[in-house]
């Protein structure tokens, strides 16, 4: 199976459309490379990883309602490994009010809820560049397959410009060496 590797100034320039769509149609796979350099976001991503770093009261801050019933946030925010459930994963999931507050909800729908914010010095920052640079990203991949398929371009930007996406953190903690199951 081949997966075309993509350098993210030719996707950004518009030159990439062909080996694109050959990812989309074969293998369903691409590699973007070169995006941190490009847009200026290495620190960035650093930056938002290394909530992971930080104690459980920083944690404790953001999680989800399901671990901290007094906490309001369902969908957004930290959820923990479950060992005992043989969830070897933890994350972080951020939604698109980083980089645009108007997208935040009341919190009625959990798609829209406002993300929990860890109170790390430079973390908001930080989250919204990389945010930005993602949806620059989408935008941009969404519309190179619209060309490849001879659409309009420009339904990415009224079916996904005000985009509820959400990006996920995930680290995989070290654990005991315990084989689960």
């Amino acid at each position: 199976m081949h997966i075309p590797v993509i350098q993210i100034e030719d996707l950004l320039a518009e030159n990439a459309d062909s080996e694109i769509m050959q990812g989309a149609a074969s293998s369903g796979f691409l590699t973007l490379s070169g995006v941190d350099a490009c847009l200026c976001i290495g620190q960035a991503r650093q930056e938002l990883i290394s909530f992971f770093d930080y104690g459980a009261e920083v944690r404790q801050r953001t999680l989800r309602h399901k671990y901290d019933p007094s906490r309001p946030n369902l969908y957004r925010g930290f959820f923990p490994s479950e060992p005992e459930k043989n969830a070897m994963i933890e994350g972080f999931d951020i939604g698109a009010d980083v980089a645009d507050p108007t997208i935040a909800g009341d919190g009625a729908d959990p798609l829209t809820e406002p993300t929990p914010h860890p109170g790390i010095k430079g973390w908001d920052e930080a989250a919204k560049l990389y945010m930005q640079a993602m949806h620059q990203i989408a935008g941009a991949l969404t519309r190179s397959l619209l060309r490849s398929l001879d659409a309009d371009e420009t339904l990415e930007q009224s079916m996904f410009g005000r985009s509820i996406s959400t990006l996920r953190l995930l680290r995989y903690p070290q654990h005991s060496g315990e084989k689960f199951g």
